[in-house]
């Protein structure tokens, strides 16, 4: 995991980066979504380790509202996202999908049926964490307000793709 946390239980590891996904996700749902450049912005680094060890050393929340700065909210989601330990999407559910997706162009109605049985099963086995869901619905917004914000679907596939789908989570920075 690197030096980062290094004195933190995993399942404690895991919720503290949780909690900070959540407030990214809820200050750029309601804060965010009208800010130019999401995603492609650039950040600041000092400012990302510092917020890496107050959440992972310290345990402590981020105020987002307060640091008022969308690059370092986008940033963070996507480190925190990086860094679990638990995938958000396990790497098992890739093949059932392709192939209901492949099924439905010979019955399109049960298409969205299918998957949507498949990523619930998902969720019940614990290979696809709802937060995976709740980032999917984030992102829909996001690319609503894409004329403002200029994060395309393009932008946001490149930002998030692998990092959402990848079963091997990412060592944290050292500090």
């Amino acid at each position: 995991r690197g030096e980062l946390g290094k004195g933190v239980d995993d399942g404690e590891y895991d919720a503290r980066l949780e909690r900070t996904v959540l407030g990214c996700m809820d200050y750029l749902a309601n804060e965010g979504l009208n800010v130019p450049g999401l995603f492609v912005e650039p950040f600041n680094e000092d400012q990302i380790q510092q917020g890496m060890r107050q959440v992972l050393e310290g345990g402590e929340s981020i105020d987002f509202v307060a640091a008022n700065n969308a690059a370092f909210g986008c940033e963070m989601l996507m480190r925190c996202i990086a860094m679990r330990r638990v995938p958000l999407f396990g790497e098992g559910l890739l093949p059932p999908l392709s192939d209901a997706f492949r099924a439905g162009k010979r019955d399109p109605a049960r298409k969205h049926e299918k998957a949507a049985t498949i990523l619930l099963g998902g969720i019940t086995d614990g290979v696809l964490q709802p937060t995976f869901l709740n980032i999917l619905g984030l992102l829909n917004l996001i690319a609503n307000h894409a004329d403002a914000n200029g994060a395309t679907i393009e932008v946001l596939a490149a930002a998030f793709g692998a990092r959402l789908l990848d079963s091997k989570p990412d060592m944290p920075a050292e500090g």
